[in-house]
């Protein structure tokens, strides 16, 4: 039966202060990102740069038992999105409603300033009174739409996509995790192994238990004994 690990392959970003950076694990530049296990067995130093590094980690979401969290991640990624999609079409929305809104009110004063100029002929100044009713009636429709339009992205932009925002950042920091690449995960490993066997010697020698004790060596038997004596007055 295999051993457990001491540590899964699961780390979290934590930041220290500057003044206590350190070098990085990759390209020994100092680093204020210390990626750590959740159980704190291991730890180390890395720039956030290699972090965006698939052959040195790669991004996933997992609460501390492992159980994965991506498709409730991916939920609010796409929220988000449609939430940033809608506030820009009513942007467009928006501009392209000021646009007609002039060409409509330029052409309500080109239409009355022609009325003007044609007082005498009764038929043609039915028709530019006509033209004139219809074109009020598109700049009322205009200004509706582009109000209807402001409300809604006002509301997006002042409630919605911040509360989006503030909820996947959340997200992401309870459960944003980096998994090493197998290379890098067995290192670790390794190096924990080591510090281990480093430990256990090192309290060895504070307890003197490394090396056996003469006390604990066993007596020689007595013919052995009376042997040598013989032996040395030869």
């Amino acid at each position: 039966m295999s051993q457990k690990p001491p540590f899964r392959n699961s780390y979290r970003e934590r930041k220290v202060a500057t003044s206590d950076a350190k070098s990085c694990l990759i390209c020994f530049k100092p680093s204020t990102s210390v990626l750590i296990t959740d159980n704190s067995k291991d730890w180390f130093y890395v720039c956030p740069s290699h972090l965006s590094d698939a052959n040195f980690c790669s991004t996933v979401y997992e609460d501390e038992a492992g159980v994965s969290k991506s498709s409730e991640h991916s939920a609010l990624v796409r929220k988000e999105s449609i939430l940033i999609r809608k506030s820009k079409r009513l942007e467009l929305e928006i501009e392209s409603s000021a646009s007609s809104f002039n060409k409509v009110k330029g052409y309500f004063k080109w239409g009355k300033k022609k009325e003007e100029d044609t007082k005498d002929d009764n038929e043609e100044g039915k028709d530019d009174k006509k033209g004139n009713d219809d074109a009020k009636e598109d700049d009322t429709t205009k200004k509706e739409e582009c109000v209807n339009a402001e409300v809604q992205l006002k509301e997006l932009k002042g409630e919605k996509l911040p509360d989006t925002k503030k909820e996947l950042n959340t997200f992401e920091k309870l459960y944003k995790r980096y998994r090493l690449d197998q290379v890098f995960y067995r290192n670790r490993l390794l190096s924990d192994y080591k510090k281990q066997k480093r430990a256990q010697i090192r309290k060895s020698l504070e307890n003197g238990t490394l090396f056996p004790s003469l006390d604990n060596l066993p007596d020689l038997p007595k013919q052995e004994n009376a042997n040598s004596k013989s032996d040395a007055t030869k």
